[in-house]
């Protein structure tokens, strides 16, 4: 027997070669499992890597206080506790709502102070009685519990609020066939080759993996540039999520959510539909889960990939040439997964368009997270201090989504330096009298560190290979270019702050290390303050001429309208990787020249 006591398993995943190894040819036959399991007696971490072609442990450490993902086993026990309690079934009777129809969402809430070695979680009541065919849409506000999943008892009752319930919302099958069809097909099959898990598409090559807690990610990305086959990145993956809450009171100025450290992006994967989330000429691809029972299962479909339209490409007409135009049609390619956690659901996608950029998108939708208020409408003069009700009754709260992608660039090879571009007024002089010339401005990142938007100078970063440059001996690069901005508006003395430091910064870089792949912590929901980033770049490790790792945190800030209720129409954020000198022409023109 490998384990005498009974564990839950909160982590399985294939483990990741040393970057070293993998480039020096020595991992293509390693089968390694990571596994992070928990002794349900004591609440004890451990982590495990399991051989899996000799069937053996290499290795096994504990990692106390340490607090894992939530569980489907545990959300499941202590949903359960919560609704058996005879206290919330008094709550809910005093409120005269039937307690066979109490429904509850479980929020991660990690140690918080409460008791050392034991884990939490705090449920947040609902109220599902038929026809009602989404619980979100009825809060049973100020019924809440921290659940101790330690013992699977309530370690506080939270039950000081009556608020009226929502009234029930039932979707109507009203006909859909208002537009004529629009069908996507293409009669000699997809440009898409799909071997393993390898995709090659147009002028791209890249492997991909869903992982439990990252989500879909990439490995591998190549690009063919000036008729050569280069390398862009070595893996990119969504680092962590971060959704607070600007709402006040006892009962909501705690919530926020680590989507992807606290609950897992893959772990809570679900299939695309053909025709609804993505069109009729997608290849479904399959991915592999494993529950807290160590059980794997197999979600037919969670990831799709597609060719797509992407309009004009680029177009010009000579006016002293009549009828002498040139231009071309574009197309992109979308590999993209659905993750639904809690209320939200997130469409994460990667797009490759032809000219060699990576676009970075992620859509949200969902139902916006509601909160119970006394009155169902505004004073009929009101204008400042109208509320944003979404229905009678229900207030969606302003709430924001931050996202960061660890990006590993190997900018046509491994050993790359980090830039930040201004562009800036050129000093007024002889042949700038009038102080309207401006140009970019590109200056060195000497050691890791953390740096701000300034909007004023059109601010972008750059990673660039010196030793690798273009027919005009520029170095090859490619740049992040900002497309959405949030900025935190945690103040410095709330708890939670420093426990999301990766938010307070939009770019972030520092020298590769293997074990360096979350922005908040491997475990954020322990809590432990100024984890992941902060340290990363504590040590302030040089970065010229070497494997560069950049970190970027985008997001949006969301305030809602009863138009997004009771579903939301998909928000869209995201950035892009652009190559910047790293064509010696635009490669979608075809010139006699041929390659430089």
């Amino acid at each position: 027997m490998l384990f005498p006591y009974e564990i839950e398993f909160a982590i399985i995943r294939a483990q990741e070669p040393k970057k070293s190894e993998w480039n020096a040819g020595l991992a293509s036959h390693q089968r390694i499992a990571y596994v992070a399991l928990v002794k349900s007696a004591t609440n004890l971490l451990m982590e495990v890597l399991v051989d899996l072609v000799k069937g053996s442990i290499i290795s096994k450490s504990d990692l106390p206080s340490i607090i894992p993902p939530e569980t489907e086993r545990e959300e499941k026990r202590a949903k359960e506790a919560f609704l058996k309690d005879p206290r919330v079934i008094a709550a809910y009777n005093r409120r005269g709502l039937n307690p066979i129809y109490a429904q509850c969402e479980l929020w991660a809430i990690g140690a918080s102070g409460l008791s050392p070695g034991k884990h939490f979680l705090r449920a947040i009541a609902y109220y599902q009685e038929p026809p009602a065919e989404y619980y979100d849409w009825r809060p049973v506000e100020g019924l809440q519990a921290i659940i101790d999943t330690s013992e699977m008892v309530i370690y506080t009752l939270l039950d000081n609020e009556t608020e009226p319930i929502a009234p029930v919302r039932r979707i109507l099958n009203v006909p859909t066939n208002i537009l004529k069809p629009l069908l996507i097909t293409q009669s000699q099959g997809s440009s898409i080759r799909v071997r393993g898990q390898q995709i090659q598409w147009y002028k791209w090559k890249l492997m991909y993996s869903m992982d439990p807690i990252h989500g879909l990610q990439l490995f591998h990305v190549r690009y063919q540039g000036d008729c050569e086959e280069r390398p862009v990145l070595y893996k990119i993956s969504i680092s962590e999520m971060l959704v607070p809450y600007g709402a006040e009171g006892e009962q909501w100025r705690w919530r926020r959510a680590f989507d992807a450290g606290e609950y897992g992006l893959g772990l809570n994967a679900s299939p695309s539909i053909i025709g609804q989330d993505v069109p009729e000429n997608t290849i479904l691809l399959n991915c592999t889960t494993s529950d807290s029972y160590g059980k794997s299962t197999e979600i037919a479909g969670c990831i799709a990939a597609y060719e797509r339209d992407a309009g004009l490409l680029y177009k010009h007409t000579e006016y002293t040439r009549p009828g002498q135009k040139n231009g071309r049609r574009g197309r992109q390619m979308v590999l993209s997964s659905i993750s639904t956690v809690g209320n939200y659901d997130y469409i994460y996608e990667y797009i490759l368009h032809m000219d060699g950029t990576l676009q970075v998108n992620v859509r949200l939708t969902g139902i916006p997270l509601p909160r119970g208020v006394s009155s169902k409408e505004n004073d009929a003069t009101c204008i400042e201090s109208c509320a944003t009700l979404v229905n009678d009754y229900l207030i969606a709260p302003t709430h924001q989504h931050f996202f960061n992608y660890r990006m590993d660039l190997d900018v046509d090879g491994p050993e790359n330096y980090a830039i930040q571009v201004d562009v800036t007024n050129d000093p007024i002089g002889p042949d700038n009298p009038d102080g309207g010339a401006f140009s970019p401005k590109k200056k060195i990142i000497h050691s890791e560190t953390a740096r701000d938007y300034n909007v004023r100078q059109s601010r972008s970063w750059q990673v660039i290979n010196a030793q690798s440059r273009n027919r005009f001996y520029t170095p090859r690069g490619y740049a992040i270019k900002p497309l959405d901005m949030a900025y935190s508006f945690s103040y410095s003395q709330n708890p939670y702050t420093p426990q999301s430091e990766f938010t307070s910064h939009p770019f972030w870089v520092t020298a590769y290390k293997d074990e360096e792949q979350a922005a908040a912590s491997n475990f954020p929901r322990t809590g432990a303050p100024y984890q992941g980033l902060p340290e990363f770049i504590a040590d302030k490790q040089p970065l010229q001429n070497t494997d560069v790792v950049a970190w970027y945190t985008f997001g949006l800030t969301h305030t809602t309208r009863p138009g997004e209720w009771p579903f939301m129409n998909v928000h869209n954020a995201g950035f892009s990787l652009v190559p910047y000198n790293f064509l010696s022409q635009n490669s979608e023109v075809p010139l006699k020249a041929g390659c430089p």
